[in-house]
């Protein structure tokens, strides 16, 4: 599978997360100690150079985001081998990320964002993200308890479930456009509703991996966040919790990942 690029970038843009990334900046610059957060290069922390083993197991076309892969879907060639061809699958070093120019730096030893978040069991909520540098793919959100080892095999035991099909575009100016969401079968994978360039030398691409969700948008300049909605489980237990945002990418042999602090309290008992 050919790419143009191998670099990608993204972080969540809410909850407030340790990366960064805010709706005002959404993927308009990597940014540097924004958001609150001490973190540089708020954008740049993932797992390099992975790949999936065996053959895809993720070969439903509306969910693919390029070309060849939507032409292929079966994978006839054995060429699909980059994380979201099978997600969740590909070995990451940390479940928060490490910096992409020092991999010694790990996501997990950011400091909490000042600015917390509380949210109740059961509740629907909102979360966000954004990207710089778009290579396809797809994303899913998870919790892990504090109180448990933080591990990637953590997160996987506690991926949450989007609420409905759709998504949010909210631009860096408020305004927003919603627009149909595709989700893996199982409705804890979300795929980026944005198709990357064809070809990145032209400016402003001319030709893109699939069609537009609405009109007016470029995948070089992520003015706006993907806001989605996420269910938190009634029967989830009330403590300290982790975050994190998982972007498996089908143009690069990357996983991108952000970690946010969050607190869930008892659901409120309603007296009738």
């Amino acid at each position: 599978m050919g790419v143009g690029g191998a670099s990608a970038h993204g972080r969540i843009t809410f909850p407030p997360s340790r990366q960064g990334g805010t709706f005002e900046v959404a993927g308009t610059e990597c940014g540097e100690h924004d958001g609150g957060s001490q973190a540089a290069d708020g954008c740049g922390w993932l797992t390099n150079g992975v790949e999936i083993h065996g053959k895809p197991t993720l070969i439903d076309p509306d969910l693919l985001t390029t070309a060849e892969a939507i032409a292929d879907p079966l994978d006839h060639k054995g060429v699909a081998t980059r994380p979201w061809r099978s997600p969740g699958t590909a070995a990451v070093n940390s479940p928060c990320g490490n910096n992409i120019y020092h991999s010694e730096l790990d996501g997990l030893d950011l400091p909490p964002n000042p600015t917390h978040t509380t949210w109740r069991q059961g509740d629907v909520v909102t979360v966000a993200s954004s990207i710089y540098i778009n290579h396809g793919g797809g994303w899913s959100w998870r919790l892990c308890p504090k109180s448990a080892s933080v591990t990637e095999a953590c997160f996987q035991e506690h991926v949450l479930d989007f609420a409905d099909a759709t998504q949010t575009l909210r631009f860096t100016d408020g305004h927003e456009v919603v627009i149909p969401a595709r989700h893996t079968q199982d409705g804890k994978w979300a795929r980026n509703p944005v198709p990357a360039a064809m070809d990145e030398l032209p400016k402003p691409p001319i030709s893109f991996q699939f069609p537009m969700p609405v009109e007016g948008l470029s995948p070089t300049q992520w003015d706006f966040s993907v806001v989605e909605k996420v269910i938190i489980p009634e029967a989830i237990a009330p403590g300290e919790y982790l975050l994190s945002w998982r972007w498996d990418c089908e143009l690069s042999r990357q996983v991108w990942a952000n970690c946010a602090d969050v607190t869930v309290v008892v659901a409120e008992v309603v007296l009738v």
